[in-house]
Parts: C-alpha cells; sequence; structure tokens
C-alpha cells in the first residue's frame, strides 16, 4: 500500500515540483512517513542518503506538529 501510494504522489507531482519536496510531502503524511518517503525518492532515483535525511526530517517535524496539535486543549 506504502509503494502505491508513494508512486502516485511521484507520478502526479513529478512535473510541477522538485523531488526533494515530493520525498518532503510523502514523509509528512501520516499513512506513508519514513517508508513511504524512501520509497518515492528511490522511485525517482535519488541517492539513498539524500532522500533518507529529507525523509527522516520532515517525518519527525509532521510527528512533532502531530503531537502539539493533541497537547493544545
Amino acid at each position: 500500500m506504502a509503494e502505491t501510494l508513494a508512486t502516485w504522489f511521484v507520478e502526479h507531482l513529478s512535473g510541477s515540483v522538485s523531488r526533494e519536496m515530493i520525498v518532503f510531502i510523502v514523509s509528512l503524511l501520516p499513512i506513508l512517513e519514513l517508508r513511504g518517503g524512501i520509497i518515492a525518492g528511490f522511485a525517482m532515483g535519488m541517492h539513498w542518503l539524500p532522500t533518507f535525511i529529507i525523509a527522516y526530517t520532515s517525518a519527525r517535524l509532521g510527528g512533532m506538529v502531530r503531537a502539539e496539535g493533541r497537547c493544545e486543549k
């Protein structure tokens, strides 16, 4: 499922958004996070290290934003 969703984002965003931004966006989504970002990066032919750094940073940032939203009550 993660591979299908990541591939969909790659196919639909490739012409208008940079490869790095696609990895960042995919990694922000709670259902895909780090795994989906890495799949998207590899699908676009990115090297593993920048792919991992962008995906990890985005997934952690997304997790912090979601956790912050739950704490504000």
